[in-house]
C-alpha cells in the first residue's frame, strides 16, 4: 500500500515539472551532459562545482556554457547540443608536477608567494597566476632597497601527461649603493653641507653602520622638499630644480646621481608693516611689546627666511592668545619691493567668533536647567560656534525633551566679545503611547504597544515599555535609562525582558517552545557627538518546553545533553557610531553597531555572540542616494565538545534581510527538514534610491532599486574542512535576489513599505516571497 502511494506522488511530481519546463523554454531541462579529454577531473567534479550535485539544472545553454568558462579549468571547450544530451570536448589545463628553486636568498619569501598565487604541486598551470608572481616579488625588491634580479623562469610541457614542470631561477640580489652625489650650480653654500642634509649620502667608512648610502625611491620626493627647504629657509626664494639624473654602474649594484639646481638671487627684508585691528593692542598698551615680538627675530636689512618668519607667526599668536584676544588671529603676505629686496606685511585679522557670555533656558517646567545643560557642548566662556548651537537643539529635540526649541543671540552691551544665549524651549508635557496593528505577508498580522516617557521626573531619565506579538513570537521589554547619571558624558540603566518563541509545524518552523526572562545593567559613555561605548552584565532564564516524539533528532539530542532549563550570566560590550543627517529618510552618514556578547563563569551554557551592524548613505548626486547595509552574526562555544543552542541560533528576517524569501527559511534544516537557523549569519543590501518625480505632497514615498545578499549557516558542518573549503562552501550558499521596494512615511508616524524581489537562486525547499508587504 505504502510502495503504490510513493509511486503515485513520484509520477505526479515528474508531471508537474515538465510541466514547469514547457512552460519556461529551455531554462529547466533536464539533459544528459557528456565529457570528453578529462584527464584530472572526473565527470561528477565538474557537475557538482557547476549544479551543486542536482540533475535538475536550472539555467538554459548559454549559462551552462559559462559557467564552464568561469571554471578557469580549461584551455579549450566545446559544447555540441541536441534534444537529448549535451557533449562537451575540452582541453585541461595542464597540472603543475614540479616546481623547482635555485635561489641563493629570500627562499622563504618566494615560497609564500608561489603559495599565495597557487604556483605548487597539484595546481593548474595559469600564465596570469606567474605574471602576478614576477610583479610582486619585483616590488618587493624596489621598495626593500635592492636592486631587481634576473629571473629566468623555464616551463617544460609534457604534452602525453598533460602536466608542466617549472624551473625558477633567481640571481643573487644585493643592496643598491649610492656611489656619489654631485650638485651642479651651488655656487652659495658648502656643496658638503647641503647633501648631508639629504636622506641620501655618498658611502663613506660610517655608511656601513647607518645604511645612508642605501638607495629607496621612496625617498626621493622627500630629498627634493628638504633641498628646497634649505634654500628658502635663507633668503633664496627664487631656488629651483633644473634636473635629477642617475647614472648605473655596469654591475648595477652602484650608481652616481647627479642634480642641476639653480639658486637665484638671494633676498634681503626691507620693511615690516603691521597692518589690521591695532586698536585692540593700543587700547591696553600692549604695540610695544607686541612689536618687540616681531623685532627680537626680524630685522630690516637682514636676509629674509620663511622659515624664520612661520616661527614669527607662532610666536605673535601665542601673545594674543596670553592677553585673551581669543577672536583675533594672524597672518602675513610678502610683497617684491625692489631689487633683491622684499616687504613683509603683518595683519591682525578679527575673526567672526566670539565667546559665549550667559546661557539662559525658558518654557522648561518640567525639566531641569542641569539636564539641559549637559546636551551643551560648550560652556559660559566659550568660542561661539554656531555648528555647535545648532547640534545642542537637535540634541534637546531629539531627547524627547521638546517638540521645538528657538535659539536668540543678544549681545552683551558691556563687553562686545560675549554674546549671550537664550534658548526657547516648547516642552513636550506628555509621554509617547502608540498602540498598532501592522503586518507582513511572512508574520500575518501583529500587535505592536509602545510607551515611552522621555525626561522622566524632569530629570532626563527615560522609561520605555515595548510589548509585540505576532502569534509565533512575543516580546515584552521594560527599560529605564539615566543619560546623566554622574556628568555629561556617563549613562546607566537596566532592561528587563521576556520573550517566547512557538516554532510552529504549520509555520515550517522546528516544532518547540523556549520561554526567556532575562535581566540587563548597563553603563553608557558618550565619547564624542556620534560615538557611545556601553558595558553591562545580565542574567537569562530559558525554559524549554513541548518536547515529545514528533521533535527532530538535533533538539531532541540537546536537551537530552543539557536538560530543559538553563541559567546564563552574560557580559556585554557594545560600540556605536552614528553620524546620520536625519532620523528618517538619512541622505548621508555612517552606521556602526558592534556587541560582543560572553558567557560567564556559573553559566549552564559556556557561548559566546558576536553582532555587527552597518549602514551607510551616499547622496552622489541629487536626489540620487546609494545606500549599503551589512549585517554580520556569529555566535559559538568556548569548548569544542559543547552545542551551541538552537534557541540562540540567528534566522533571516525574510523583509529585513534577503527580500524574496520566505521569513525563517534560509539555513540549515533539522532532521524534520524545518528550518532550525545557524550559528552564522551574513547578510548585506546595496540599494539606489531614485527620486518619485511625484508631487510635493507625496515626498514622503522613498523609491529604490536593491540587490539584497546573505544566508545563514551552521559552521559545525564544515569545521573539519580547510579554510579555502569553507570560504567555496559560504559563498557557493549564499542567496540572491533584486527588485524594488516602495517606502510611504504615513501619516500615523509607520512606515508602509512594498518590495517586488526576485530570487536568483532559491532551492526547492525554499519558499519564494515575490511580494513582500510590511506596515509598521
Amino acid at each position: 500500500m505504502f510502495k503504490c502511494f510513493f509511486m503515485f506522488i513520484f509520477k505526479i511530481f515528474f508531471v508537474l515539472f515538465f510541466y514547469s519546463c514547457s512552460l519556461f523554454g529551455e531554462e529547466f531541462n533536464f539533459k544528459k551532459v557528456k565529457f570528453y579529454g578529462l584527464n584530472y577531473f572526473s565527470h561528477e567534479e565538474i557537475l557538482n562545482k557547476i549544479f551543486d550535485n542536482t540533475n535538475f539544472y536550472k539555467c538554459n545553454d548559454d549559462v551552462f556554457f559559462k559557467k564552464l568558462i568561469d571554471l578557469n579549468i580549461f584551455n579549450k571547450v566545446e559544447v555540441f547540443w541536441n534534444n537529448k544530451e549535451i557533449k562537451v570536448f575540452c582541453v585541461e589545463k595542464p597540472i603543475i608536477k614540479k616546481v623547482v628553486l635555485h635561489v641563493d636568498s629570500d627562499k622563504e619569501y618566494v615560497l609564500s608567494l608561489l603559495n599565495r598565487f597557487e604556483i605548487y604541486r597539484g595546481c593548474l598551470y595559469d600564465g596570469n597566476n606567474i605574471s602576478f608572481f614576477k610583479n610582486n616579488l619585483f616590488q618587493f625588491y624596489a621598495y626593500s632597497g635592492f636592486n631587481i634580479p634576473n629571473m629566468d623562469l623555464v616551463v617544460n610541457f609534457n604534452k602525453d601527461l598533460n602536466s608542466v614542470d617549472l624551473i625558477i631561477k633567481l640571481d643573487k640580489r644585493f643592496l643598491q649603493k649610492i656611489k656619489n652625489i654631485d650638485i651642479i650650480g651651488v655656487s652659495v653654500f658648502d656643496k658638503d653641507k647641503i647633501i648631508s642634509s639629504l636622506s641620501y649620502s655618498n658611502s663613506n667608512w660610517m655608511s656601513f653602520f647607518l645604511k645612508d648610502d642605501l638607495f629607496f625611491p621612496d625617498l626621493v620626493e622627500n630629498d627634493v622638499d628638504n633641498l628646497k627647504a634649505y634654500y628658502f629657509d635663507r633668503g633664496y626664494s627664487d631656488f629651483h630644480i633644473d634636473f635629477i639624473r642617475v647614472f648605473f654602474s655596469k654591475e648595477k649594484n652602484n650608481f652616481n646621481v647627479l642634480l642641476s639646481v639653480c639658486e637665484g638671487e638671494l633676498y634681503h627684508i626691507d620693511s615690516i608693516n603691521i597692518h589690521g585691528d591695532k586698536v585692540i593692542l593700543q587700547k591696553d598698551n600692549l604695540e610695544d611689546e607686541f612689536n618687540s615680538v616681531i623685532f627680537s627675530y626680524l630685522k630690516i636689512g637682514n636676509v629674509f627666511s620663511r622659515e624664520l618668519l612661520m616661527e614669527v607667526k607662532s610666536k605673535l599668536k601665542d601673545f594674543l592668545m596670553r592677553n585673551v584676544f581669543l577672536n583675533h588671529d594672524i597672518d602675513f603676505s610678502i610683497f617684491y619691493a625692489g631689487e633683491s629686496r622684499v616687504g613683509i606685511n603683518f595683519s591682525i585679522i578679527k575673526s567672526l567668533k566670539t565667546r559665549v557670555g550667559y546661557i539662559s533656558f525658558f518654557g522648561n517646567f518640567l525639566t531641569c536647567d542641569s539636564v539641559l545643560r549637559r546636551m551643551l557642548p560648550f560652556t559660559e566662556g566659550s568660542i561661539l560656534a554656531l555648528d555647535d548651537v545648532e547640534f545642542s537643539k537637535n540634541e534637546i529635540i531629539r531627547s524627547g525633551i521638546a517638540d521645538s526649541v528657538n535659539i536668540e543671540y543678544v549681545k552683551n552691551p558691556d563687553d562686545y566679545l560675549e554674546t549671550d544665549i537664550f534658548y526657547i524651549i516648547d516642552e513636550q508635557k506628555f509621554g509617547k503611547v502608540t498602540a498598532g496593528l501592522s503586518y507582513s505577508n511572512d508574520d500575518g498580522f501583529s500587535i505592536n504597544l509602545n510607551t515611552e516617557l522621555s525626561n522622566f521626573l524632569g530629570i532626563g531619565s527615560d522609561i520605555a515599555l515595548d510589548i509585540n506579538s505576532n502569534g509565533v513570537e512575543t516580546d515584552f521589554i521594560f527599560s529605564y535609562f539615566i543619560p546623566y547619571f554622574s556628568d555629561e558624558t556617563f549613562g546607566i540603566g537596566y532592561n528587563l525582558y521576556y520573550r517566547s518563541d512557538l516554532f510552529d509545524q504549520d509555520a515550517d518552523y522546528i516544532n518547540t517552545l523556549y520561554e526567556t526572562f532575562g535581566a540587563y545593567l548597563y553603563y553608557s559613555w558618550d565619547l564624542n557627538k556620534f560615538e557611545k561605548f556601553n558595558f553591562g552584565v545580565g542574567c537569562d532564564m530559558t525554559f524549554l518546553g513541548m518536547y515529545d516524539e514528533s521533535s527532530s533528532i538535533e533538539i531532541k539530542k540537546f536537551i537530552e545533553q543539557n536538560g530543559f532549563d538553563f541559567k546564563d550570566y552574560f557580559f556585554n560590550i557594545v560600540w556605536n557610531y552614528n553620524s546620520f543627517d536625519k532620523f528618517s529618510y538619512s541622505s548621508s552618514g555612517f552606521y556602526h553597531n558592534v556587541i560582543f556578547r560572553f558567557n560567564m563563569p556559573g553559566s549552564k551554557i559556556k557561548c559566546y555572540t558576536f553582532n555587527y551592524d552597518f549602514n551607510y548613505y551616499y547622496n552622489f548626486y541629487d536626489d540620487y542616494i546609494i545606500n549599503v547595509t551589512s549585517s554580520l552574526y556569529y555566535g559559538s562555544v568556548y569548548s569544542g565538545d559543547d552545542d551551541f543552542p538552537f534557541f540562540r541560533n540567528f534566522h533571516m528576517k525574510g523583509n529585513t534581510n534577503v527580500r524574496g524569501f520566505k521569513e525563517r527559511m534560509l539555513g540549515p534544516k533539522d532532521s524534520n527538514d524545518e528550518s532550525i537557523g545557524g550559528n552564522l549569519l551574513f547578510c548585506a543590501k546595496f540599494s539606489l534610491h531614485v527620486p518619485t518625480f511625484l508631487p510635493e505632497e507625496l515626498k514622503d514615498i522613498r523609491t529604490s532599486l536593491f540587490f539584497d545578499i546573505g544566508n545563514v549557516y551552521d559552521t559545525s558542518l564544515y569545521v573539519n574542512e580547510g579554510l579555502k573549503n569553507k570560504l567555496f562552501n559560504y559563498f557557493y550558499s549564499l542567496k540572491f535576489s533584486f527588485g524594488i521596494s516602495f517606502v510611504w512615511s504615513t501619516p500615523f508616524g509607520m512606515p508602509l513599505e512594498i518590495a517586488l524581489a526576485y530570487p536568483f537562486n532559491s532551492d526547492d525547499e525554499e519558499s519564494k516571497n515575490i511580494i513582500a508587504i510590511s506596515f509598521g
